[in-house]
């Protein structure tokens, strides 16, 4: 718990057959590439996952260990090529996905792997080819406006998912839900379209969403956002309403605990009258 450790190099444990369990500190950052590569591991566990610090596995650091499975922190953001690279690898868990970081997933990095199913992370901008080569017939849960950066339609059934084949691709539930709609005149938004972020089971409003490379609903016009009676949203993410030079106006609710960063930005000289 009081560990200052913050990096672990490049083919630290490799080959260290009698190494079979390990438990990682949250000050931790980096693992280097074949940082446990071709040891005997079986049990991974990151101490106070919740505040891991955790960044990036580099390539093939746990390559053809013994895992079955695996909890990632919502700190990580870059999972390496061939990083779990383990056949006996069945189970991949995302810590908290509503506020996982994770952007990248790299080549091959679950090669071998037979997963039954995974949630991707809300933020993943990339993933490499081969990345899931082996998990045939898995289940995956994605949240749809990550799906639509990845070029992914859901859902679907018998679908191929970046190696894996006869994929089911399904809604992520944690999805928040949102109602366009037309204020009452006699409200304080002048009968403008709104967006209406509904209770769903959705926590959070993730990074991109309506900026113009993601729902890019309120690019023009003059667009009110409101959030449902007894809100239970609690994230608006990094960008999330990005450029949006249409948005007049906004109610925070109650329940909001984190803004994240340019989550209202503008461009630096937008034209007269846009904006909040």
């Amino acid at each position: 718990a009081n560990s200052g450790l913050t990096s672990i190099g490049n083919s630290t444990f490799y080959g260290q057959s009698n190494l079979t369990s390990i438990t990682l500190p949250p000050s931790l950052k980096t693992i280097g590439e074949e940082g446990f590569a071709n040891c005997g591991l079986t049990s991974l566990t990151f101490h106070d996952i919740a505040n891991s610090r955790l960044n990036t596995i580099y390539d093939n650091a746990f390559r053809n260990t013994s895992l079955t499975s695996i909890i990632l922190p919502a700190s990580l953001e870059n999972i390496g090529i061939d990083t779990f690279n383990i056949s006996t690898l069945n189970s991949v868990t995302f810590n908290n996905i509503s506020l996982s970081r994770l952007e990248n997933i790299g080549l091959e990095a679950f090669r071998n792997a037979t997963i039954s199913t995974i949630t991707i992370p809300n933020f993943v901008k990339s993933i490499g080819t081969g990345a899931f080569l082996g998990s045939d017939g898995m289940t995956v849960n994605i949240n749809k406006y990550t799906a639509v950066r990845l070029d992914i339609t859901v859902p679907q059934v018998g679908a191929n998912f970046f190696g894996a084949t006869n994929v089911t691709i399904t809604a992520d539930p944690e999805t928040y839900e949102y109602t366009l709609g037309t204020s009452d005149p006699s409200t304080d938004y002048n009968d403008e379209q709104t967006i209406i972020v509904n209770n769903s089971p959705g926590k959070s409003i993730i990074a991109n969403a309506f900026a113009p490379s993601g729902v890019g609903l309120i690019t023009t016009g003059s667009v009110a956002l409101i959030f449902e009676v007894g809100s239970t949203t609690q994230v608006i993410g990094d960008n999330a309403f990005k450029d949006c030079v249409g948005l007049k106006a906004v109610t925070i609710p109650d329940s909001i605990t984190t803004i994240g960063n340019n989550a209202f930005i503008l461009p630096v000289s937008p034209a007269a009258g846009k904006g909040l």
